[in-house]
């Protein structure tokens, strides 16, 4: 197959002979089981490689074929072969990673090739030292014969969708820094890459792209991981993301009891949750509480910040006042934007304290995410009418209970997990002249009217919207004795 290549300039050219600071070395690692009847063709196309690679090691996890005498066949080429026991190609990788020593790592899978200047052209682009991943477009071999080719690097693009395929160039100071083989086990070890791939996105470094191609095989035991039968879930690893819990706190010292409770029961890993409260209530003893149980929790990663509203008891008085609706539609645009400036992963759970879901909402609601979904909710009524908070494409509130997982045009923020990619680049506000004054209608119709991205709510997660039945908060902001 003929393909027109891009020239190489004279300072390419130059660090293809003099090397390339912190990438002068590229290491790579093939991963076997029971593929020894494509392994030769594999450390072939490697041996043949216009740049030869410091080290090859072939990794044999659990085999039960030949792949352990093929790999031995090229022990004089200097191909070194370990043998491991895990059944799981991200340990394998792992495995692999921490038993070689070069500046660029190359996981190769034993039915895969690569063209001659694979590796020849990718190491020049390292010369970047943003760029931690060198990625390719690829020819399909086997069952099916044709070219993929890939979009350019977008980083948000990448949250969403993996394009980079498993044997990218990646830089060694990347996987370390970021720690991605550090975990015991990803959930869907086939598609693992993507996760490995996203941590080294995240911490900042940026992707490249050469003109050389993987030669990916396509055969029975793969193709399934290629026609979208493997859940969202799994193939993104999202039981392996860190959340942003954030709960804007108004002072409910009557609602506390029950949100802290939730927060001791719910079932997300802890380890993977940072805790980002904002305590707007301007209430010394509520707040000492609130420090005082956050010091003392299993919650590992923990950040309390006190804001000062605009006034104490605005977030209990009624709304349905027009001048009321503006100085809180105001508070809540402050606080929403100062939350998007703290987040820093790329799922944001928004939890209100008078909000109290199902203790195992953060599962749920993960599990519904796909590559279009930006947001899914658990639904929750109103406060003043006999709605629940989310609505149709229409704008109409829904006032039927239903079932299963729905899409929506939009929903209250109460108990909802967000992709922060998808709302990076939305102004966070309203005002009382638009989508009724709220920000979360203003900001859902914007999302409508710019992208494609869907909005879910999940009835089996309906949540109860708590109200303190003791005391009502008059316009002022004095308490009211009703009971």
């Amino acid at each position: 197959m003929k393909r027109k290549k891009r020239k190489l300039g004279g300072k390419i050219r130059s660090m293809l002979t003099k090397g390339v600071p912190g990438a002068n070395t590229v290491s790579v690692v093939i991963v076997s089981h029971n593929y020894g009847r494509f392994l030769g063709e594999c450390i072939q196309s490697v041996l043949a490689q216009t740049k030869r690679p410091r080290e090859i090691l072939v990794v044999d996890d659990s085999s039960s074929d030949n792949t352990a005498q093929v790999a031995k066949d090229y022990k004089r080429d200097g191909v070194r072969y370990e043998r491991v026991a895990y059944r799981d190609v991200y340990l394998s990788r792992g495995f692999g990673f921490r038993n070689t020593k070069s500046d660029i790592v190359c996981f190769v899978d034993a039915d895969d090739m690569m063209e001659r200047d694979y590796l020849s052209g990718g190491m020049p682009l390292f010369s970047d030292y943003r760029v931690g991943i060198v990625t390719s477009d690829l020819h399909t071999i086997g069952n099916r014969y044709e070219t993929k080719h890939y979009p350019s690097f977008n980083r948000d693009m990448m949250e969403r969708d993996n394009y980079i395929h498993c044997s990218a160039l990646v830089r060694r100071h990347a996987l370390n820094l970021t720690e991605a083989f550090e975990k015991d086990a990803i959930g869907y070890a086939p598609m693992a890459d993507w996760y490995i791939w996203r941590e080294v996105l995240r911490a900042g470094w940026s992707v490249g792209k050469q003109d050389s191609m993987l030669l990916y095989r396509m055969h029975g035991k793969n193709e399934h991981l290629n026609n979208g039968s493997v859940p969202y879930y799994k193939s993104a690893s999202l039981e392996m993301e860190d959340l942003t819990l954030f709960i804007p706190l108004s002072g409910r010292d009557w609602a506390w009891p029950r949100m802290r409770e939730f927060l001791e029961e719910q079932t997300w890993p802890k380890e993977q949750i940072k805790l980002l409260m904002y305590d707007g209530s301007d209430d010394v003893e509520f707040g000492e509480e609130i420090r005082e149980w956050l010091y003392q929790s299993d919650y590992p990663d923990v950040r309390y910040v006190k804001r000062k509203a605009s006034r104490a008891g605005l977030a209990d008085m009624d709304r349905r006042k027009k001048d009321i609706q503006a100085e809180v539609t105001l508070e809540v645009g402050k606080i929403y934007n100062r939350m998007m400036r703290d987040v820093t992963t790329e799922f944001v759970w928004i939890l209100e304290d008078d909000v109290i879901p199902p203790r195992d909402v953060g599962l749920r609601l993960m599990k519904s995410f796909s590559s279009r979904v930006a947001s899914v909710a658990a639904p929750y009524r109103q406060r003043y009418t006999d709605a629940y908070c989310h609505w149709d494409k229409r704008r109409e509130l829904c006032r039927q209970q239903g079932e299963g997982v729905v899409r929506v045009g939009g929903n209250g923020f109460g108990c909802t997990i967000f992709r922060r990619s998808c709302l990076a680049n939305e102004v966070l506000s309203a005002d009382t002249s638009c989508c009724n004054g709220w920000v979360d209608s203003a900001i859902y119709k914007r999302l409508n009217d710019d992208t494609g991205y869907r909005f879910l709510v999940d009835w089996s997660c309906e949540a109860e919207h708590i109200e303190d039945i003791w005391n009502e908060v008059d316009a002022s902001g004095k308490l009211l004795e009703t009971r």
